[in-house]
C-alpha cells in the first residue's frame, strides 16, 4: 500500500465513523446522546489528518476546525464528514499530494539547485562538491521511498544498499536499479575524492537522472 492508498484509507475510515456518529435522520444532541467526547476525539483525527495531508494553512483544513468547532450536536460532524469527503474524491482523481511530500519535494529540488549552481562553477572542487549534494539528495529521496512503501531500513545503508533493497522489494525495476548503481557510482567516486573517475558530464548527468526519478516516483 503506498502513501495515496494509506491517506485514501484513513480518510475513508474517519468518514465511516463520522457518519456512524451523526446519523443523517434526525438532529441529536451529543450532549444528550452521551458522546460528546468521542465527537471531540472524531474532530482531533480528522483534524490531524487534513495538516498531515494538506496543512494547517489549506482550504479543506480551516473549513475543517471551523465549521467542527461547535460539536455538540450530529450537524456539525456530518459538515467535518463532508469536507473529508470532497477530500477523498480529490485523492481518488489523482489531485492531493501530502503536504509533507510537497516539504521533502522542496528540499529535495533546493538540494537540487545546489549542485546546478556548484556545477556552474566549473572547478574541480566545485564540480566535486556538486556530485556530493546531488547524491545526499537522492539518498534521502531514496529513504523517503522505502519508507512510504514500507521496506525496512536501517540507519547506516549508503545508495547502494538502499538501491538493492528498493530492487528486492519491487519497488524500483531491475533497469532503474542499474540506473541508480551508476548515479551512486559518481557520487561515491566524489565523496572519496576520485576525481579522476568522474567530470562535469558525469555529474550533470547525476543531477538530472536523479531529479528525474525522484519526481517519477513522488507520490
Amino acid at each position: 500500500m503506498d502513501a495515496r492508498e494509506k491517506a485514501l484509507e484513513r480518510v475513508k475510515r474517519l468518514i465511516a465513523k463520522g457518519e456512524e456518529m451523526a446519523p443523517v435522520t434526525d438532529f441529536i444532541s451529543f450532549d444528550i446522546g452521551g458522546i460528546q467526547a468521542e465527537a471531540a476525539g472524531w474532530r482531533a483525527q480528522a483534524g490531524t489528518l487534513l495538516i498531515d495531508l494538506c496543512g494547517s494553512n489549506s482550504v479543506y483544513t480551516q473549513h475543517f476546525w471551523h465549521l467542527t468547532k461547535e460539536y455538540e450536536s450530529n450537524e456539525s460532524i456530518r459538515t467535518g464528514a463532508a469536507i473529508l469527503k470532497s477530500l477523498r474524491e480529490d485523492i481518488e482523481n489523482g489531485y492531493m499530494q501530502t503536504y509533507r511530500q510537497r516539504v521533502v519535494d522542496e528540499l529535495w529540488e533546493d538540494l537540487f539547485e545546489q549542485a546546478n549552481n556548484l556545477l556552474i562553477e566549473d572547478s574541480t572542487a566545485a564540480t566535486t562538491a556538486a556530485a556530493v549534494v546531488a547524491g545526499a539528495a537522492l539518498e534521502n529521496g531514496l529513504r523517503e521511498l522505502a519508507k512510504v512503501q514500507g521496506v525496512t531500513l536501517g540507519t547506516k545503508e549508503d545508495l547502494s544498499t538502499l538501491t538493492g533493497k528498493l530492487a528486492n522489494s519491487e519497488t524500483v525495476s531491475r533497469l532503474e536499479q542499474k540506473q541508480l548503481v551508476a548515479m551512486a557510482d559518481v557520487r561515491n567516486a566524489a565523496a572519496h575524492g576520485e576525481v579522476e573517475r568522474f567530470g562535469q558530464d558525469d555529474v550533470a548527468k547525476l543531477i538530472r537522472d536523479a531529479r528525474d526519478f525522484l519526481a517519477k516516483h513522488a507520490t
